[in-house]
């Protein structure tokens, strides 16, 4: 049984192809897995289920090298070094075993088909949107005077408010 989540329409992208939308792209590879992945800064990022350890970055030529990441103690931190990013750039990243997701800002967060995590917590403070397809369990926690416009939920979806 899956689970899927959705607070707006989804669209998808081809993994590794770039978007006709953008004109430039970086290509990068990480070599130590995560369980958790940190989003800073209005990036929308699109989430592969591969064993492969890609990052691709495609964004309008200048917001490409904008884009900083780096996995740290089991977390992989994305993040801009010039403010938002939102709609400049679109980050893939292969994943698995992906636990944790933590949004901070007005990213848009995106499977790319499903996920095969067994559980994944998901926590939003700010605006974004979330659209993924989830293998297991998918616990979605807003944050403090954050409020969630639930568009769909199937299977095993909990949506919670943070300290509740």
């Amino acid at each position: 049984m899956s689970a899927a989540f959705i607070l707006a329409t989804a669209f998808t992208v081809p993994a590794k192809k770039q978007s006709a939308k953008f004109n430039s792209m970086e290509d990068g590879k990480y070599s130590m897995s995560f369980s958790k992945i940190v989003i800073e800064d209005d990036i929308d990022v699109m989430l592969h289920e591969s064993a492969e350890k890609n990052i691709l970055v495609e964004g309008w030529q200048g917001d490409v090298a904008n884009v900083e990441w780096k996995v740290k103690n089991g977390v992989l931190y994305v993040s801009s070094k010039t403010g938002s990013l939102k709609g400049r750039v679109l980050v893939t990243v292969d994943v698995s075993g992906l636990k944790k997701i933590d949004i901070n800002g007005a990213s848009e967060v995106k499977s790319l088909g499903n996920l095969n995590s067994g559980s994944l917590y998901i926590s939003m403070n700010g605006f974004g949107l979330v659209s993924i397809v989830n293998a297991g369990k998918i616990e979605l926690v807003n944050g403090e005077g954050i409020s969630l416009d639930v568009k769909k939920k199937t299977a095993n979806v909990h949506v919670s408010q943070a300290g509740v």
